[in-house]
């Protein structure tokens, strides 16, 4: 917001709100995805398939939330930067299965990459041994 427009600092203050708000949905969506074992085992032995699916629909609301207050409320001066509703609707299933990449991308970085992969051979370990014979 401009510093001299009407309200601007209720315009910065909801801004910046909006913008922690969207923070806190990044890590709620990182803590679904740290839970998808624990659910999955709650869904097949115990046949809470109800739980799956209010867990989920809480997901699925509070990323449309998320999405609609950005495009609808923060960008509202901005049409260029709009997105049309069909984005918002598959914005929350999207996030949700980028997150789940990123949980997989670590634990292969953990369990494979790290301890077999980064000690031998891998580029940044000739940059090292370059730097340190310098």
């Amino acid at each position: 917001p401009y510093k001299h427009a009407p309200y601007y600092r209720t315009k910065l203050v909801f801004k910046n709100l909006t913008y922690r708000l969207d923070i806190l949905y990044g890590l709620f969506l990182i803590c679904g995805a740290l839970n998808v074992p624990t659910m999955l085992y709650l869904v097949l032995a115990d046949r809470r398939y109800i739980t799956w699916a209010i867990i989920h629909g809480v997901f699925y609301g509070s990323g449309l939330l998320s999405a609609g207050i950005v495009n609808y409320v923060v960008l509202r001066t901005r049409p260029d930067l709009q997105t049309t509703w069909r984005v918002l609707v598959f914005y929350p299933l999207f996030t949700t299965w980028i997150t789940l990449a990123r949980m997989f991308a670590l634990f292969g970085s953990l369990l494979y990459y790290l301890p077999f992969q980064a000690p031998f051979g891998s580029c940044w370990q000739s940059d090292v041994a370059e730097v340190v014979e310098a």
